[in-house]
């Protein structure tokens, strides 16, 4: 399984009490947490997965800096005009497009030396090329708060994964 998040998750903090933002909301700030929470959820996923023994394993991915100006025209969903050509190339040099950005994810999927627990995004500086293995550090690594985070989500949803039993609870 893989989940995507972003790298806009490592400099937010997350409130596990209003994972709604409630208090402070703000719409960039908020996008970080809820993939802040996304990636937490993954790797919860994955520690849960290989405590009850199963062969699936939950792998997080991010993009790095992944713009739609610069991916390339795919007609007839998206045609970059040469204006939109322009105004971009200053962001290429740090950025990538969408194409580029989803190669972490196709990596974690296919590449048979990935493993559960993993962190995959691209290879300079986290924004952009080819995709690497990352660190878990900092807020990604908290277990407790990955565990509040699960617990918010089964309690949210009404529903208890089942794992080994083929089937959930709730």
């Amino acid at each position: 399984m893989v989940t995507t998040g972003s790298f806009t998750a490592k400099s937010v903090e997350l409130n596990p009490d209003d994972l709604q933002s409630t208090r402070d909301y703000e719409p960039k700030r908020a996008y970080s947490r809820s993939k802040l929470a996304q990636m937490l959820f993954g790797f919860e996923l994955d520690r849960r997965l290989r405590a009850v023994g199963s062969s699936v394993a939950s792998v997080v991915t991010h993009p790095g800096g992944a713009l739609d100006s610069l991916t390339p025209s795919r007609p007839p969903v998206h045609v970059r005009t040469t204006g939109q050509r322009l105004r971009a190339m200053p962001a290429g040099v740090l950025l990538q497009g969408k194409d580029a950005g989803a190669w972490t994810a196709v990596r974690a999927v296919l590449d048979p030396e990935v493993r559960g627990g993993q962190m995959w995004g691209p290879r300079m500086f986290g924004m952009r090329g080819a995709p690497r293995l990352e660190a878990v550090r900092g807020r990604l690594a908290d277990e407790r708060l990955a565990a509040r985070v699960w617990d918010a989500g089964v309690e949210l949803t009404g529903v208890e994964p089942g794992f080994g039993t083929g089937q959930a609870r709730g």
